[in-house]
């Protein structure tokens, strides 16, 4: 008699289990997602860490019920996110925001229609508007940098102001809070040490490149601040030209290194600005304070 109920016991639990399961396979529904580098939140609060990112294109579950403007979504490995339902599509191609608005006014006449889509364009511009760390943007930046080289195993240092681009965007290639930087700085001139040992002004120049993987360890302000760690290689080029008692000298130089940097970024849209302090390491290691203003394309 025991072994009977144990097993009718069983049973139901696994009927339950079933029962569950297949409701929840129900609840869900199928979209697109619409905009490339879609935002998944950790909770249904445009202000709540950022988990995730879906490409444009990409088939995804998502919750029946929208949690006010969001839906719940899946994302590898388990893991549960929030995506603004302005960022999806139904399967016949309507944005789902709109779905949801016509849903609301059957639900409730009372409702008006044109605060509802007034407010549906609030949240679409809104969730389009990337994180400061990850939004795409091209800009200028000016470079304070203390220079060094190694000379004849003599270091010889001087406080350079370089110009030059800045590309900012998200590295798609890794899920979570990551950003890629491009920089690229020019010098035209010589260090000047090189005055020590020309008898003419030295002229050339320098030229420092650098790909930086960022990660965001502090965000404020609902995304439009945040503050920075990164690390990535750097290309430095020079090349120098000198005259000694009649005699033109020319060096060049090209070194590989690595560039270590913190950065504090705002957003007042569309303009980011950004300061940050750098560490570059190659045969000579120095340190230089960037400043960069920024167009931001989302």
């Amino acid at each position: 008699m025991e072994i009977k109920i144990s097993n009718l016991t069983k049973s139901l639990c696994v009927s339950m289990f079933c029962l569950a399961f297949s409701s929840e396979i129900r609840a869900a529904q199928e979209a697109v997602v619409a905009v490339d580098g879609s935002m998944v939140y950790k909770s249904a609060d445009f202000d709540s860490a950022v988990i995730g990112y879906l490409p444009r294109g990409k088939k995804v579950k998502i919750s029946s019920k929208p949690f006010g403007a969001f839906h719940r979504v899946g994302l590898k490995q388990g893991m549960m996110g929030y995506i603004s339902d302005a960022d999806l599509l139904d399967t016949e191609g309507r944005p789902m925001s709109e779905v949801n608005t016509v849903k609301e006014i059957q639900k409730n006449t009372k409702g008006s229609k044109s605060a509802r889509t007034k407010k549906d364009k609030e949240i679409s511009s809104s969730s389009r508007k990337r994180p400061v760390h990850v939004a795409t943007a091209i800009g200028a930046t000016v470079a304070s940098i203390s220079y060094r080289e190694l000379i004849n195993r003599r270091d010889y240092s001087d406080q350079i102001t370089f110009f030059g681009l800045k590309f900012t965007t998200r590295a798609g290639f890794i899920d979570g809070s990551f950003g890629m930087e491009l920089d690229a700085l020019y010098y035209s001139g010589a260090p000047g040490y090189y005055s020590t040992v020309s008898s003419t002004a030295p002229s050339g120049y320098i030229a420092i490149f650098d790909l930086v993987l960022t990660y965001a360890i502090f965000d404020f302000s609902k995304h439009a601040g945040a503050i920075t760690v990164g690390a990535g290689p750097m290309l430095s080029l020079s090349e120098t030209r000198t005259e000694l008692a009649g005699q033109k000298f020319q060096q060049s130089r090209t070194e590989l290194g690595a560039v270590l940097n913190a950065t504090v970024s705002y957003r007042i849209q569309p303009v980011i600005l950004k300061i940050e302090p750098r560490y570059y390491i190659e045969r000579s290691s120095y340190i230089g304070y960037h400043v960069s203003l920024l167009y931001a394309f989302n």
